[in-house]
């Protein structure tokens, strides 16, 4: 199990979000947060192809631009890929839901008109951790 503050401790680049990894038990409901999301299964299908570009879990990375692949997070253990999703996944928003916030060069914060959300507002999004149980850490990188 991750500790809350052990990520940002020891993967300092990663300063706009971090992975919070613990046992489903430690977890609890919040019965008071409204839902924004609709919700969206998503199916695993297993592909032979191994170095298939689109978003998927194992094999390789298909980087967008050069490989970035972490050499560890501690610089103890090495980081394997996990999963990668393609730029413009996004997630279908309720209709009462509040619009995301779209990045402007000028600071000016301005809601999206889209009937959806963006992860890390469309960029390609690597998932790398450690193969440890005891101490499991999670890297994530982005790419435009």
């Amino acid at each position: 199990m991750l500790m809350k503050d052990t990520l940002s401790q020891r993967c300092l680049y990663q300063k706009n979000f971090k992975i919070e990894v613990f046992e489903t038990a430690d977890g609890a409901i919040k019965n008071d947060y409204k839902e924004k999301v609709k919700f969206k299964k998503i199916t695993l299908i297993e592909e032979m192809d191994k170095e298939l570009f689109n978003n998927k879990i194992g094999g390789s990375p298909n980087w967008v631009a050069d490989d970035e692949t972490p050499g560890s997070c501690d610089k103890t253990e090495p980081m394997i890929f996990l999963m990668q999703l393609l730029e413009d996944f996004n997630f279908e928003k309720l209709p009462d839901a509040p619009s995301q916030i779209k990045l402007s060069l000028t600071k000016k914060q301005e809601p999206s008109n889209n009937d959806y959300y963006e992860l890390f507002l469309g960029n390609n999004i690597y998932f790398f951790g450690t193969a440890s149980v005891d101490s499991p850490l999670v890297s994530i990188l982005t790419q435009v």
